[in-house]
């Protein structure tokens, strides 16, 4: 049972001092890497969960085309999404906190700078956007952190999401051709998969098929993730896809229920103005 009187902030503030050290500044919830500040949230919940936020871009001046950028760099695999809200470009990444799990947090820092240094100078080259203001003193680099993760049991990990998955919903689940889980959401296929070699889980379903317009279909996508929930949203062709990724270093069913209950409110929450606002169909 979840303990409502625990102090998770503080929590989260003893765990980023003890792995990041002279990275951590001002109140305890901020860190800096190579100079991008990158402000930590303890969300109260219930359940309790953190979030990541750091400012990538400002000054977009083709936000159209800014859009764009952000749908398709979204298409990649990772912790963090890309967010645009007016003319700056946010990057962000969401866990469930509770129960605290050794590691997790700093997966999910680790996840988010590679995601910024890989993209970042894409996307600043896409947008035209100038690089949002550093943070000058603190240089170091979260990638190279002292924190090394364990071994990651892919297979082992399957095994307890199908035991996971035949609690939840009963029957008996097993992956399929791709080596994912699929459970129906209004009749309607989610998927559940198994990083192979990062310690990850992923859920991803398809929200719109055949959408008149691939600019739109972006465009749509990427308001969608502006929503400030936990999902990204972004096209392939004249689909749009949606999916979470978070941190199973250690296995906790809290984490997948609060996950999947996340994930499939962001898709009620969008699925009915999105296929209107495209053009598209719901794929049953």
């Amino acid at each position: 049972m979840m303990d409502t009187d625990t102090n998770y902030e503080g929590m989260v503030r003893e765990i980023l001092t003890g792995a990041y050290g002279p990275a951590v500044i001002d109140d305890g919830l901020n860190l800096v890497h190579q100079g991008l500040s990158i402000r930590v949230m303890v969300l109260d919940g219930p359940p309790p969960a953190v979030s990541l936020l750091a400012m990538v871009a400002e000054d977009v001046t083709d936000r159209a085309a800014a859009a764009i950028a952000v749908a398709l760099l979204n298409r990649s695999e990772g912790m963090a999404r890309w967010v645009l809200s007016d003319d700056t470009v946010y990057l962000t990444a969401w866990m469930p906190l509770w129960p605290v799990a050794s590691g997790h947090l700093e997966l999910l820092v680790r996840d988010f700078v590679g995601t910024f240094e890989e993209a970042a100078p894409d996307l600043l080259l896409r947008t035209g956007a100038q690089s949002a203001p550093r943070t000058s003193g603190v240089r170091q680099d979260l990638r190279h952190a002292p924190y090394v993760p364990l071994g990651h049991d892919a297979g082992g990990l399957r095994r307890q999401i199908a035991a996971w998955l035949d609690e939840r919903f009963g029957g008996t689940h097993e992956v399929d051709g791709d080596g994912d889980f699929d459970i129906e959401y209004d009749a309607q296929p989610v998927w559940i998969r198994v990083r192979e070699h990062h310690p990850a889980v992923v859920f991803f379903a398809k929200v719109v098929t055949g959408a008149r317009d691939r600019r739109t279909a972006a465009i749509e996508a990427t308001l969608a993730t502006q929503l400030g929930l936990v999902s990204a949203w972004y096209p392939i062709e004249n689909d749009i896809w949606q999916r979470c990724e978070i941190p199973v270093q250690f296995f906790f069913a809290e984490h997948l229920d609060h996950a999947l209950a996340e994930f499939l409110a962001n898709f009620g929450a969008v699925q009915d103005d999105m296929v209107l606002l495209t053009g598209g169909e719901v794929e049953i």
